[in-house]
């Protein structure tokens, strides 16, 4: 006969590990000015993302080459309205499914 332990035994379960299994969202933030791109990049750092910052376009546009594993991109203020409209448009033609 097995020897009664008295109360239940509650499971165990390594929280360690599930943490580890949820991936963090990964941010391409395109600046236009330098401090302002640092200034962001750490705000959006310690909202919980995973960010790669680049400086303007044509950065962008080289990274998007090769590295495509973005869940949205920030496009912020600091460029003029054609600059950022440019990008934009280049976006939506070549990853319309990324958000912006």
């Amino acid at each position: 006969m097995l020897a009664s332990r008295g109360a239940a035994e509650e499971p165990t379960v390594n929280t360690s590990l599930l943490f580890r299994c949820v991936r963090v969202p990964r941010v391409l933030h395109i600046a236009y000015d330098n401090s302002l791109m640092l200034t962001r990049e750490g705000v959006i750092r310690r909202g919980g993302y995973d960010v790669r910052s680049v400086l303007g376009n044509t950065s962008a546009m080289e990274l998007l080459a090769t590295d495509k594993a973005f869940d949205f991109v920030g496009l912020f203020q600091a460029a003029n309205y054609s600059e950022r409209s440019r990008m934009v448009l280049w976006l939506k033609t070549w990853l319309p499914l990324l958000p912006i």
